[in-house]
């Protein structure tokens, strides 16, 4: 079952997603399979999103633009807990912690 996200909240989460898997310098395997196991939880839409978000947030500031236009609080926690299990895949370095922190700062000022 694919997730209740809109076309602008699943282009926030495979920008955040691509931004998370490339935070630490290096995309693991881990964070590969990790992907697989978020397109079985959440949906074929996942692979869209991603390839939609290369060509489109082709920087973090437009990633974060585009995080901060995600307005409902089930699509954030949605969004929040995808790029959490990536980032946990191998471990949360300090530049995933960086991110995930600078996400959080963010909603959290336009609540």
């Amino acid at each position: 079952m694919a997730a209740p996200l809109d076309d602008g909240e699943w282009l926030a989460l495979g920008g955040l997603l691509r931004a998370m898997m490339r935070a630490d310098g290096r995309i693991s395997i881990r964070e590969h399979r990790m992907v697989a196991e978020l397109v079985q939880a959440l949906g074929p839409k996942l692979w869209e999103s991603l390839a939609f978000a290369e060509r489109e947030l082709t920087s973090e500031a437009l990633v974060f633009a585009q995080a901060e236009r995600v307005r409902r609080p089930a699509s954030r926690a949605i969004i929040r807990d995808a790029i959490v299990r990536m980032a946990g895949s191998d471990g949360i370095a300090a530049e995933e912690q960086a991110l995930l922190d600078r996400l959080d700062a963010l909603w959290a000022a336009s609540r």
